[in-house]
């Protein structure tokens, strides 16, 4: 590996990351608590001491957006379960300005909801492997032993330098856990999405029964009705 070969890698993870930044990120003003756990996170001044640290820091971010655009679409999929009652929430809590259970009665929109909500969580799992994979990258960069790779401490000091290793090795851990947790909530998108189409089944059954009931209570009159106004039985003018 040649410092050229670097160099245009760390031009595609960086290209790649502002890509994935602005598809994800929906450009509002997003609050601090996105529920993301910092772990081992360095200063924020060592990101300027070392290449490998810039990168980290550049990987890290897209983790925080892509932990944000998780914990939207799991807000989507705990509304639906409160529809379908497998939640224990009684009185689901709130978010400010936004409802978790947003579809009060209507099964459809709910459906078709939670279909959107599975293809953004397949979007965001596959952002997740991308950083996974980023991580990886590092390590491998990390562990080298070629001198020309060397340059990469740059100023960063022995206990920089180690600290930035157990940095890149518990993102790794911490970016599987997520991906884990992400194929859970999709599996739970198709729980719902079957729930919420046995509900539409069963209403559109109980209606079914309710035209039929009445068809049953108005159908004899009808007849009787039919018989007498085609005059096949003779009648008096008053009748």
């Amino acid at each position: 590996m040649n410092i050229q070969y670097f160099g245009s890698q760390v031009k595609t993870i960086a290209q790649v990351e502002a890509r994935e930044l602005s598809l994800l990120s929906k450009g509002d003003n997003t609050p601090s608590e996105i529920y993301y756990s910092e772990g081992s996170v360095q200063p924020k001044w060592l990101a300027w001491r070392s290449p490998v640290a810039f990168l980290a820091m550049l990987v890290r971010e897209c983790g925080r957006t892509s932990e944000l655009k998780r914990k939207e679409l799991d807000d989507d999929i705990l509304g639906a379960e409160c529809q379908t009652r497998s939640t224990l929430w009684k009185e689901p809590e709130k978010i400010p300005g936004k409802p978790l259970a947003r579809w009060p009665n209507d099964f459809y929109a709910a459906t078709s909801a939670m279909h959107l909500c599975h293809n953004n969580m397949m979007f965001v799992a596959r952002a997740v492997d991308f950083e996974i994979a980023v991580w990886k990258y590092l390590r491998l960069l990390i562990n080298t032993k070629e001198p020309l790779l060397m340059w990469l401490r740059a100023s960063a000091g022995e206990s920089e330098w180690v600290s930035i290793q157990d940095d890149v090795q518990f993102e790794i851990s911490h970016t599987v856990d997520r991906k884990a947790q992400i194929e859970c909530l999709k599996e739970s998108i198709v729980v719902q999405v079957n729930l919420l189409d046995n509900k539409i089944a069963h209403h559109e059954s109980s209606q079914t029964n309710l035209i039929a009931l009445l068809a049953l209570i108005f159908a004899p009159a009808s007849l009787i009705a039919s018989i007498f106004s085609t005059g096949i039985v003779a009648t008096n003018e008053r009748s």
